[in-house]
């Protein structure tokens, strides 16, 4: 089973998002405190996209990570590692597409390494 609050907080910070400090800037969540992020050239949202929500996960993904790998010349190979996710091994989309995405970052910082 997939950790989806560590890939979505992967995710987030490879989108340029900032978590805040959790003593100035948090909100609570069933009893417990969650720190706020920062949108990248905004100010701190109350809860930050869910990028593996079922629903609208991938529009996030499109919004916000799409963008990034094609900065870094890696958006076209997304529809290689992704479909066969969602075709070969019936994974829902929106989760299917985060751990493509955190797989192309992985294999970017590793390539960057060498």
């Amino acid at each position: 089973m997939v950790e989806t609050d560590e890939l979505n907080t992967k995710l987030l910070k490879f989108a340029g998002f900032e978590q805040a400090d959790i003593k100035k800037h948090y909100y609570w969540k069933l009893g417990e405190r969650y720190p706020k992020w920062k949108e990248p050239n905004s100010s701190y949202n109350y809860k930050p996209p869910n990028f593996t929500d079922p629903g609208i996960g991938i529009a996030y993904c499109f919004k916000w990570l799409v963008p990034k790998l094609k900065e870094l010349g890696i958006a076209g190979s997304i529809l290689y590692v992704w479909l066969p996710k969602i075709i070969v091994n019936d994974e829902e989309p929106a989760l299917a597409l985060c751990l493509a995405i955190s797989k192309l970052i992985e294999q970017d910082v590793d390539n960057a390494k060498q």
